[in-house]
């Protein structure tokens, strides 16, 4: 894959190899030591609502890295759709 013959192709290479570093630095992460979420005992519940609806930064990471792919190949299927590739 370079850039000059095919740069969509380039740039998904590039994004799912950095998508597979990060899976693989978070589950080398979590094999030494788990993240476990810590819950206070309170008597407010929507607290706790909101605190299981926050993203850990591999979670956030992830999201974005799927939004860019998925972005990315709706681009292409336009491009592909007006003839522009």
């Amino acid at each position: 894959m370079d850039w000059e013959g095919n740069p969509g192709s380039y740039l998904v290479s590039i994004v799912l190899r950095i998508w597979k570093n990060r899976k693989r630095k978070y589950a080398w992460r979590n094999r030494i030591a788990g993240m476990e979420e810590l819950i206070e005992e309170k008597d407010d519940k929507n607290l706790e609502q909101l605190l299981r609806r926050v993203l850990s930064p591999e979670e956030e990471t992830d999201y974005w890295l799927n939004q860019q792919i998925v972005r990315k190949a709706k681009e292409t299927e336009l491009q592909l759709q007006h003839g522009n590739i």
